[in-house]
């Protein structure tokens, strides 16, 4: 009928200053204690990363713009693009101390997953992390126009500080 207005706005993994609980800090920094961080999927494989102060900025951009939109408007952030060896990279050299490199036990997560019902449709979304799959949107990137992203050192640095309580370098 035209009373109503849809704009979905698809994004990679949220990180940024703030977001607990997610794969950034429940996975990937969880042994950072123990000098060990991890990665999700093999090294060169490639992921896509929506750092939350980006995305809010680009709700923001669309909610501006959404006189201009059709009734239905679906559009891809496309955020960091990048493998998982170059978020490791990026999360050592935003740490204080030196960390290791190692993979995430999936298997542990599949035999947990026998008993609670959360890690098993965990398990089963390892794919996302195994297979590269990269969001594109060149009308939402000529919306946002250029230098909208925050630089990826930037943000990771940024989020590792805050998640490990100003123990990263770049600790707000």
């Amino acid at each position: 009928a035209g009373d109503f207005q849809a704009i979905i706005l698809r994004a990679g993994d949220f990180y940024g200053p703030g977001n607990r609980g997610e794969w950034f800090e429940a996975a990937m920094l969880m042994d950072q204690a123990r000098g060990r961080i991890h990665h999700l999927g093999e090294l060169d494989k490639r992921h896509s990363w929506a750092y939350l102060p980006d995305l809010g900025r680009a709700f923001a951009v669309l909610a501006e713009e959404r006189a201009t939109f059709a009734p239905f408007e679906n559009f891809h952030f496309a955020g960091h693009w990048v493998s998982h060896g170059q978020l490791m990279q990026a999360i050592q050299a935003a740490m204080d101390k030196p960390v290791r490199i190692a993979p995430m036990a999936w298997w542990t997560l599949g035999a947990v997953g026998l008993v609670n019902p959360v890690m098993r449709d965990i398990y089963r979304m390892r794919y996302l992390w195994q297979n590269e799959m990269e969001l594109v949107d060149p009308r939402l990137d000529a919306l946002l126009g250029p230098g909208f992203i925050t630089a990826f050192d930037a943000a990771v640095a940024a989020t590792v500080g805050e998640l490990l309580g100003g123990t990263g370098k770049m600790a707000a």
